[in-house]
Order: C-alpha cells, then sequence, then structure tokens
C-alpha cells in the first residue's frame, strides 16, 4: 500500500527552519569540512571544488530542495557537503577523501526513494549527486545505449525517441526517476510483461569501486549480476549503464477505465486473477484511491497494448524533459510487495472500509504551518508474461514465476 500526503502550501516557517538547521550543520560539521577540503585540494585538479557545496554556498539549500522529492525528510539529517560531479574523474577524490576522514557516502541519482537513504544518514556524510552526469549514447546499429546514471527515465526516452521510431526501453513510468537508482533496484514499467525489468536489459555497466576503480562486466562478473537489481550503493558508485534497446510499434494504445469499487469488486477481482494471464503486448495496472469529496474507493485501470491507435498523442514529447521543482511537493510513507495469491473478498471489504475512514477530515494543519491533504492509495501492477520466463537468479531480483503482482 503507497499512502501519499499532498501539501497544499509550504508555510515560511518551515523554509526558516531549513536555513537554521543548515547553519548549525556548518557550525558543527567545520572540522569534518575542512578535512576534506584540504584532502580534496592535494589532488591535481584545480576545479575539483567547484561543484562542492557546504550548508553556507548559496545553491545549497537548492540542490537539497531539488534532491528531496518528499518533503517528509526536510526536518532529518542533512549532508555536510554535497558533491555534484560533472565529470566521472571527479568521483574519484570525493571516494578516497571521504573514506581517509571516515565519512559517509550517500548516493544520490533521482532522489525518489521511499526512505530517502540518497540524502539523510545518523554520522556525518556526504551527498554525491549524480544528476549532472547524464550523458546518453545511442548506437542504432547496435540496438544499444550508454546511458550515464544521473540520466532520467525521461531523457532516455526523448533522446531514443528522437533517433528511432521503433525502439524503446522498458523503464518505469516516472519520468523523473533516474536510471541510476531504477536499474539497479530492478526497474518495472508499462513493458515489464513484454520485455522483462530493465535491469534485465542491461548488457554492461561501469561502476567505481570504494577504491577508485572503474569496472566493467568483464573486469568482475559478479559485481555486474550484484548491481543488477541488488542496489547498485551497496556495492559501488553506478556510473552508466549499457542498454539493450527492444522493438517497439510505431504506434500504440494506451487508454483508462474509471469504476468505483463498491459497484465493480467483481471486475477487481477478475483482474486479479487474469492480468498476469493476458498476452505480453498488453498491461493493465490498478490504481485504487479515495473519491474526493464522495464518500467512495474509485478503480483506474490504466493500460497499454503495442499496437495501433487511431487517434494521436497530442503532448509534446520535450514533456519528458521537465526537471523543475514542484511548487507543491508529498509528504508520503511507501512500501511495496509482491502477490502470489489472490486477496479475499474479505480483504477487499478490509481494504475499502480502511479508505473510506481516511477520506474522513482531509485538510490537516500541520506543526510548522501550511497545510496537507491526506489520502491512502495503493498501485497494483500485474507481473507474468517475461518475467515466468527468467529465472529468480538471473539477477538479484528473485519476484518470478508464481507472483501475479506487485503492491
Amino acid at each position: 500500500m503507497l499512502l501519499l500526503f499532498q501539501r497544499e502550501e509550504m508555510g515560511s516557517l518551515q523554509i526558516l527552519f531549513v536555513l537554521l538547521l543548515s547553519l548549525s550543520l556548518a557550525k558543527c560539521y567545520s572540522h569534518e569540512q575542512q578535512e576534506l577540503l584540504h584532502c580534496l585540494s592535494t589532488y591535481s585538479e584545480r576545479t575539483i571544488t567547484q561543484n562542492i557545496y557546504n550548508p553556507n554556498s548559496p545553491t545549497y539549500i537548492s540542490i537539497l530542495e531539488y534532491a528531496q522529492k518528499n518533503p517528509r525528510w526536510w526536518n532529518s539529517s542533512h549532508p555536510i557537503f554535497i558533491a555534484s560531479p560533472r565529470t566521472e574523474a571527479k568521483i574519484r577524490p570525493v571516494i578516497l577523501c571521504s573514506k581517509k576522514i571516515g565519512l559517509q557516502i550517500k548516493i544520490k541519482s533521482g532522489g525518489h526513494d521511499y526512505e530517502g537513504i540518497s540524502f539523510r544518514s545518523e554520522s556525518p556524510f556526504v551527498m554525491l549527486d549524480l544528476s549532472n552526469l547524464n550523458e546518453i549514447k545511442i548506437d542504432l546499429k547496435e540496438e544499444t545505449a550508454w546511458v550515464q546514471a544521473g540520466a532520467t527515465l525521461g531523457e532516455l526516452y526523448y533522446a531514443i525517441s528522437k533517433r528511432s521510431k521503433v525502439h524503446g526501453f522498458p523503464g518505469g513510468v516516472c519520468f523523473s526517476v533516474s536510471t541510476g537508482g531504477l536499474i539497479s533496484g530492478g526497474g518495472l514499467g508499462a513493458l515489464t510483461r513484454k520485455f522483462g525489468l530493465a535491469a534485465d536489459n542491461v548488457v554492461d555497466a561501469r561502476v567505481m569501486d570504494v577504491n577508485g576503480n572503474i569496472l566493467d562486466r568483464e573486469m568482475n562478473e559478479d559485481l555486474f549480476w550484484a548491481v543488477r537489481g541488488g542496489g547498485g550503493a551497496s556495492f559501488g558508485v553506478i556510473l552508466a549503464w549499457k542498454l539493450k534497446l527492444v522493438r517497439v510499434p510505431k504506434k500504440v494504445t494506451i487508454f483508462s477505465i474509471h469504476r468505483k469499487l463498491n459497484s465493480s469488486r467483481d471486475l477487481l477481482q477478475k483482474w486479479e486473477n487474469i492480468s498476469h494471464q493476458l498476452p505480453e503486448n498488453l498491461f493493465i495496472r490498478l490504481l485504487i484511491q479515495n473519491g474526493g469529496v464522495e464518500r467512495q474507493v474509485e478503480l483506474f485501470f490504466q493500460s497499454q497494448y503495442l499496437g495501433p491507435v487511431d487517434e494521436k498523442i497530442t503532448s509534446p514529447l520535450e514533456v519528458l524533459l521537465d526537471k523543475t521543482i514542484p511548487t507543491q511537493k508529498h509528504y508520503y510513507k511507501g512500501t511495496s510487495d509482491f502477490v502470489k495469491t489472490p486477496i479475499l473478498e474479505s480483504g477487499w471489504e478490509m481494504i475499502e472500509r480502511t479508505f473510506l475512514e481516511e477520506a474522513g477530515p482531509r485538510i490537516i494543519l500541520e506543526p510548522l504551518g501550511g497545510k496537507m491533504e491526506a489520502g491512502p492509495r495503493i498501485i497494483l501492477e500485474p507481473l507474468g508474461g517475461k518475467m515466468n520466463e527468467i529465472s529468480e537468479s538471473e539477477i538479484p531480483f528473485p519476484h518470478r514465476k508464481g507472483n501475479l503482482y506487485n503492491i
């Protein structure tokens, strides 16, 4: 179940709190800051500290705010430095100096982690922000693409679309998620039933280890196995992926069906039993949420079929490149699981009651000012298809045959 809490307005008191916390950090960690800067200065590149930001830097707060997609973590620990390298070579000094001083490194590519582990820690830490490393090189003859870890899915999809109308990549549906984190965690999406996970379509990778060495598949096959679904940051810094592009039709069909849960529970249960058995070209995911002012639970069957449709998509492709900071962010607590047996009708009745109870007073005042709108949401994504054909030990992502859908 994924619980979302939408923020209506930020409130100036919370911004002030963040600024005061940053000033406090600057005083507490001044010794570590000086040590790190001194260590970095010993490297020959004079520009090594140009993209290193501490809490006193004018752009520190804006970089941190952009990184934290979930404002739930704004009041937690902050890095004593943010390193935003523009070349892979500038990552090595950050790793070696942090290791020497005893600082943790938190690696952020997109910042969408549910628990915010890429930008918070109980110990003094440096946040390694990879968002500037977003180069994409496509080879249509080989049908592959080298993608740096900071590139978003939107940037990848856009780059592919500009080169080919019959190629794609089975990534996720949220285009602001970056490839570094998504692929290292597996990567579910609308093409999963046809082509498998994003991680199933990785043919090589470049990883920097704790000693600053760059490794690829040929140098370390075990590491290559581990980073595809086992969490890349557990083993080093993912620099880039070599991806296998897939063939898709020039036109696809996208449609959505809206129903009320109280009158469509039989339809929901049919979805549970057959969605994973449908043809691989058809993907139907289910979104369950409160009906706003109406005290009803709504079902949205969001679908994609790999085949033609007469009506053209009118949205410009450039929307995939949007990296602006949202004026409204969402507080949320999220978790996920995999379902092997359909939920009993009594289970869905309990879920409906819970949703309706949560649909009470929707506006909640916050301690630091502002207000938020609360409401639960569940997203169910069918598996089956290609996922049934891949061994659970092929990569560290084991949720294969026998799993009906992901929650």
